[in-house]
Order: structure tokens, then C-alpha cells, then sequence
């Protein structure tokens, strides 16, 4: 993409960062049908008896995320947790 051989590419929502911010990408569409566009939910599961139970717990330990390009595994929980505590 970055050489500027590729002209059309459809990609997972954790890759278009990388691709916006370092080959200049355009995103245009996002799957979906009549009722909008299509989504998924962020969620954190752990064992029942971990001392972990709600996110604020999570304050100021380490968190392992997944690949750095992932929205679910990693860009989606470093943006939107912060403002959850």
C-alpha cells in the first residue's frame, strides 16, 4: 500500500489506522446492511474468582493486549477504557 501499487483494499478495523496514517488510506464504506453500519461489543472476561471483577480494579496494573493493529484487543480498550478509570 505504502509503494502506492495497491488501489483498493478492505480491511480489518484495526488495520486502518496503519493504513491512514502511514500509506495515506481513504476509508469510504463500512459493512453494514439497511439498519446501519455493523459493530461488534468490547468486552472483559475473567474467572470468577478473580480479584479483578470491574475495570477500575484494572487501575494502574499491567494489561497484556493482543497484536498492536487489533481494534478488539488492543485500540479499542486503550481508547475507550481510560475514560472508564
Amino acid at each position: 500500500m505504502r509503494s502506492g501499487r495497491l488501489t483498493w483494499r478492505a480491511s480489518r478495523p484495526g488495520r486502518f489506522g496503519f493504513a491512514v496514517n502511514m500509506a495515506g488510506a481513504v476509508p469510504f464504506a463500512a459493512k453494514g446492511t439497511e439498519k446501519g453500519v455493523r459493530g461488534y461489543n468490547l468486552i472483559v472476561i475473567v474467572k470468577s474468582s478473580s480479584p479483578f471483577q470491574k475495570l477500575t480494579d484494572l487501575k494502574g496494573k499491567k494489561v497484556a493486549h493482543t497484536a498492536p493493529s487489533s481494534n478488539s484487543g488492543n485500540l479499542a480498550p486503550k481508547a475507550l477504557f481510560r475514560s472508564r478509570g
